[in-house]
């Protein structure tokens, strides 16, 4: 009897493991078959469509891809281990070769129910565009800030385009706005705003018109991987994807930031008044401190910098004309403005509470410099404690246990003051103090350990303001995308070196790097602001321009991929995939790339 009991409990033991392991085998086969066929697919190679997009997919002119869909697939292949093999070409071709099969993968799709029989799409999207309102440049009827000037107006949008059609009914809509909707043929829609049929055209955030300005903008359409229909890598895909999100919910949202900064939010809207008060304006006379590297710098007998780059865009967007007359110290500057013999400081250092304190009104920045703290190796023995050099006309440092400012007139005494012990600590930007130990050497000088703010530049006008000026510059100055200014700053970051009378361009110089060696302090100011140097005793040249010239603007190593025009022949070379069906609305799909 005990023996069957024993044989009973042994067999309710085995048929409970064999219902355990039945459940445990239900409840992992899926990620069993997911990781099975990610295992399987290690190194495979697949073919992705590459037509060019701006800001979605990219090639420069050494080969190197980027954009949100390369940089999708950079980190879909972190989990499935693929490699890839790009194809370039116009969308009409490469979403046919997409249907029968030679190219895997095509990024940047909205879903349209009529291809469903031809192309899976991936269950999760890559992220959504922006749909945008423009207008020409020179409409002085809609303002950006004002969506009541929207009422009323004509707006262009493309016959084929439903679905997004329909959002802007609803955006109309929500805002009050009674709008009249032209649909127009694809020739015709791209005409519209050129040849006057509508005042406003519907467009999107990767095919805005160079010629326009954004004066709204609403959500816009999901957008997604498509795969020739039964594609084994649809699981895979759907599986890494869902990985990405997982590990960063905002993935998508950072890198349309990334790529779409939406400057269009900004676009430069000179009034009636702001034409007609360039047109009866003189030149406006800029003081600036000649041999202040990066901002105003001679080299080899001509004169650039950051701010003469940046007023140098700003003449040609608006018309103004520029006059650069030259301080030897920034103090100096300072009082030409407060004296009336110049109208604006070019690179004024500080903010809105400092400049106010001078009687002086900012425009938005143009350029941040990282800033660095300098220390005397041989450390502080005054038992009053530390002494500051700071640069005379700059506010006191922020962030510093100081007993005591001293100032002096430039930057290179601040730096020989605690070279020589007479202080314990200055600071300045980066930039500037490396071309200062290329210039010489200051032995009893390390860079400091602790942070110290950017170094922000504007342009300063006085109190009580010229708002007529002031608000055509502040404009102009908000206009100027990132990519243009980053451009800038890295144009004046070239390393070189000087002497007195003498200028040349060193070949092969590399950036100073933090820590020291011999008698030279090497500083790590990262990013592109390398080594340079300013000009030491640079004679004053007050009849430096920057107007019809465009300000002397360094043309050296190509424009900023922010100021090269758009390609406006782009969406006619496309025209027959709208025509075929692979356009936009009328239930079909579309890539970014077009309307």
């Amino acid at each position: 009897m005990e023996e069957v009991r024993a044989v009973g409990k042994w067999a309710k033991r085995i048929a409970c493991a064999l219902v355990l392991s039945a459940m445990l085998a239900v409840a992992f086969a899926a990620p069993a078959v997911a990781d099975e066929r990610a295992s399987s697919s290690r190194g495979r190679v697949v073919k992705v469509a590459f037509p060019p997009s701006e800001g979605l997919s990219m090639v420069d002119d050494q080969g190197n891809r980027s954009g949100v869909l390369f940089d999708w697939l950079t980190e879909i292949a972190k989990y499935t281990g693929w490699e890839y093999e790009f194809v370039d070409g116009d969308i009409d071709n490469l979403i046919d070769r997409l249907r029968d099969g030679e190219i895997d993968l095509v990024g940047g799709m909205f879903v349209r129910e009529q291809l469903a029989d031809s192309l899976d799409y991936s269950t999760y999207s890559m992220g959504s565009n922006r749909s945008l309102l423009a207008c020409a440049q020179d409409n002085d009827a809609v303002a950006s800030f004002d969506l009541s000037t929207l009422d009323g107006a004509t707006i262009g949008v493309y016959e084929k385009a439903v679905d997004k059609n329909k959002r802007l009914e609803s955006f109309l809509s929500l805002n009050g706005l009674s709008c009249t909707l032209l649909p127009l043929d694809y020739a015709s829609y791209k005409s519209c705003l050129d040849d006057g049929t509508a005042d406003v055209m519907l467009t999107g955030d990767t095919d805005l018109p160079g010629n326009c300005k954004v004066v709204a903008s609403f959500g816009g359409e999901p957008q997604y991987f498509a795969l020739a229909k039964g594609s084994d890598l649809l699981p895979e895909l759907d599986a890494a994807m869902a990985q990405v999100y997982a590990a960063d919910p905002g993935f998508a949202t950072k890198l349309h930031d990334a790529y779409f900064p939406q400057m269009y939010r900004f676009p430069l809207e000179l009034s009636a008044d702001d034409r007609a008060y360039v047109a009866g304006r003189g030149e406006v006379r800029v003081a600036v401190v000649a041999g202040q590297y990066p901002l105003y710098y001679d080299l080899e007998g001509s004169y650039r910098g950051v701010v003469k780059e940046v007023l140098g865009l700003v003449s040609e967007r608006t018309g103004l004309t520029f006059r650069f007359v030259h301080a030897s110290t920034y103090e100096a500057a300072l009082e030409l403005v407060a004296s009336g013999e110049a109208d604006v400081l070019g690179g004024f250092q500080g903010d809105e509470r400092t400049a106010s304190e001078r009687g002086l009104a900012l425009t938005a920045s143009y350029a941040s410099l990282d800033g660095v703290v300098l220390r005397s190796k041989a450390g502080s023995q005054r038992s009053e404690g530390l002494v500051f050099a700071q640069l005379e006309g700059l506010a006191d440092p922020k962030g510093l246990d100081v007993a005591r400012v001293v100032r002096y007139a430039t930057y290179e005494e601040c730096l020989s003051a605690v070279n020589e012990g007479r202080a314990d600590l200055t600071s300045m930007p980066a930039s500037c103090a490396e071309s200062l130990f290329v210039e010489r050497s200051y032995a009893n000088v390390a860079p400091a350990t602790s942070e110290h703010d950017d170094a922000v530049f504007s342009v300063a006008l006085p109190k009580p303001v010229d708002a007529s000026l002031y608000a055509v510059l502040n404009k102009a100055v908000n206009s100027l995308s990132s990519d243009e200014l980053d451009a800038i700053v890295s144009r004046n970051s070239t390393p070189v070196t000087s002497h007195r009378g003498h200028h040349r361009v060193v070949r092969g110089a590399k950036p100073l790097s933090r820590g020291h060696h011999g008698a030279c302090v090497r500083l790590a100011f990262g990013g592109h602001r390398r080594c340079g140097v300013a000009v030491e005793g640079a004679r004053p040249r007050d009849g430096d321009q920057a107007g019809e010239s465009g300000g002397g603007r360094s043309r050296e190593g190509g424009l900023p991929l922010a100021h090269v025009a758009r390609d406006t022949h782009a969406h006619e070379r496309h025209h027959r995939a709208f025509q075929r069906g692979v356009a936009v609305g009328g239930g079909h799909a579309r890539h970014p790339l077009q309307p």
